[in-house]
């Protein structure tokens, strides 16, 4: 982890805190915990799955990585807390405001923020909303001034009742980009509803999702993603205009020359696929709106 990322829609990670806590489907195989485990027993560590029960154990903050992006000369873009979330209870406001002022203070770079817990990302911004817009009463002893347009936010969807419940409150975020992250994608999702919708909170400076990510599984016991649901979510995107990434196929992959049939991916993940004659990846990144 650190200044070069192998996952498909960033440039680099950035782990001030670590650890996790299972609360959804999508988290069932959660990479980041195989990851966890697999470095703690390399360091000789005793390891605890991530369960609510064991949280305290396993989210840790590195203040030793704090300022680490003021020290990437090159911009990039950072996905923030790919070994945790920045919203997990364990995770206090102060750290919250503390990693924000070390973005704010990077303008050369794009911070990617993704969670499954907007709701408390969501109380955060309304409880503390004046005390990022009023210079000299800021929580954390410098001013933020939100939106920080070098930051996007996002939250992960692996099926709609999960969209359901969390992208209505990303769309109360305040954020320059707000994305989805579908990935694993368990069902069928319908991001209709939520394209073209606007809040009418006067601080949120946009009710639109600007991006959408899917993929399927990789890993053991990986669930497989069946092609229509990421076909209908492209779909979606294409209709809407709003870009979409195709990250991987993951585990499961079509059949050659039968593309709703599924077979084991031998390359497990990173696939580029083709449907219709067009690459998935037509939509590619999103560039930071000006």
């Amino acid at each position: 982890m650190g200044d070069k990322s192998k996952i498909a829609w960033t440039d680099a990670t950035w782990n001030p805190v670590t650890g996790c806590s299972k609360i959804s489907a999508g988290c069932t195989h959660c990479y980041a915990e195989r990851t966890d485990k697999r470095l703690r027993g390399a360091a000789g560590q005793a390891w605890r799955e991530w369960s609510a029960s064991n949280a305290k154990y396993n989210v840790r903050l590195h203040p030793e990585r704090f300022d680490q992006p003021l020290r990437w000369k090159k911009p990039r873009m950072i996905f923030v807390n790919s070994m945790s979330d920045l919203f997990h209870p364990q995770v206090s406001d102060w750290i919250i405001y503390r990693l924000f002022e070390v973005m704010r203070d990077a303008p050369q770079h794009t911070f990617q923020i993704l969670t499954k817990r907007p709701e408390r990302a969501l109380k955060f911004f309304e409880r503390n909303w004046a005390l990022t817009q009023t210079p000299g009463i800021s929580f954390g002893g410098g001013f933020i001034g939100l939106p920080l347009p070098n930051v996007w936010f996002g939250v992960s969807v692996e099926h709609q009742k999960a969209a359901e419940r969390r992208i209505p409150l990303l769309l109360q975020i305040p954020a320059a980009v707000r994305f989805v992250s579908c990935e694993p994608l368990l069902d069928n999702v319908n991001l209709d509803v939520w394209m073209q919708y606007t809040h009418p909170k006067t601080w949120i400076a946009s009710g639109l999702i600007h991006w959408v990510i899917a993929g399927g599984e990789s890993g053991p016991n990986a669930r497989p993603m069946r092609p229509d649901w990421a076909r209908s979510l492209r779909d979606d995107c294409l209709k809407s205009q709003v870009p979409f990434f195709f990250k991987q196929w993951g585990r499961w992959m079509p059949m050659p020359g039968e593309p709703d049939r599924l077979i084991a991916s031998p390359q497990n993940e990173h696939d580029i696929p083709l449907l219709d004659g067009k690459a998935w990846t037509e939509f590619p990144r999103l560039q930071p709106i000006a």
